[in-house]
């Protein structure tokens, strides 16, 4: 492989692709990404992700491949399956959006055309961002506990063909399924909530999906913080959509919803709740320490 770049930009990228990424968008984003890297005369070999296996035996196979430059072709749920390699290496990680949720892209400031993604990659500086770790498990964007999480399975096992309406879907289906559970959360030493609640998000960047409660304290990728959101009581179904658009907006008569913002939380759920991270479940969890580990990712763009 060659060792120098051209500019800001590297010579050699591994892509990790995965086809099925946001209903299979992935695999259309390869050809316009590889179409562009030759033009460029950027040197570029593909490794694509196993849908058993997930993103970490191909990373693995670029990081083997002497590749340092490591870029997802996927959404956030393939990107956090890279992250733990890709550290361990010291890698830089490139997005180029093509799942059904893309808020790290978002977030860096990415363009969501695949094309132009390339294009800005190959032109931005490699910087540092936050990274999250949920009981020693890496994650980029959120944890999400109780409804969230369980609109996150949902959304799994539908969003093939259906793209981001599948979020919708499932957050009306995890409203009439979801129950409430007794949580307590503290921030350090200081005790933030304790009571009923249907569900919470703690993310490392801005959430921009359509079921998301985040609104009046934004978290940036390098901050250093995770903002905290959690919802003591389900909103009533005939009101979903009045509700996400006053979450998303910060409305003050949200009275059900409580936010924090700090480096750190842990989380007590009696008898479990369903937890994802960036997406992917990870089954039902009692205790969570959640930490925001700042700037311990390299990104082209952060």
């Amino acid at each position: 492989m060659p060792e120098h770049e051209h500019g800001n930009g590297p010579q050699a990228v591994a892509l990790i692709v995965n086809p099925r990424a946001g209903g299979g968008r992935g695999d259309r984003a390869r050809a316009v990404a590889t179409e562009i890297l030759r033009e460029r005369a950027v040197d570029f070999e593909c490794f694509e992700t196993s849908h058993k296996e997930g993103t970490g035996p191909a990373t693995r196979g670029a990081l083997q491949a002497a590749y340092e430059e490591i870029w997802i072709i996927g959404g956030d749920g393939t990107v956090r399956d890279a992250l733990k390699p890709i550290v361990e290496a010291g890698a830089t990680l490139g997005v180029i959006p093509a799942g059904t949720s893309n808020c790290l892209a978002m977030e860096l400031g990415m363009p969501m055309v695949v094309g132009a993604a390339v294009d800005w990659l190959l032109a931005q500086p490699v910087g540092g961002a936050d990274l999250g770790r949920c009981n020693g498990q890496f994650f980029s964007v959120r944890v999400g506990i109780g409804l969230e999480a369980l609109a996150a399975r949902i959304t799994e096992r539908n969003k093939q063909g259906v793209g981001k309406l599948a979020y919708a879907l499932a957050g009306i289906k995890a409203i009439r399924e979801g129950r409430p559970m007794q949580m307590s959360v503290r921030a350090g030493s200081t005790l933030v909530y304790e009571g009923r609640a249907i569900g919470s998000i703690i993310s490392n960047v801005a959430l921009h999906p359509l079921l998301s409660f985040a609104g009046r304290q934004r978290v940036r990728p390098a901050d250093g913080l995770l903002h905290l959101t959690i919802a003591h009581d389900a909103p009533v179904l005939a009101h979903f959509s009045d509700w996400l658009a006053g979450a998303a907006h910060g409305d003050p008569h949200l009275e059900q919803i409580t936010e924090g913002l700090a480096p750190s939380f842990g989380i007590e759920v009696q008898g479990g709740g369903e937890v994802h991270l960036d997406g992917q479940c990870i089954g039902p969890r009692s205790h969570l320490e959640i930490e925001c580990l700042p700037r311990q990712l390299k990104v082209r763009g952060g």
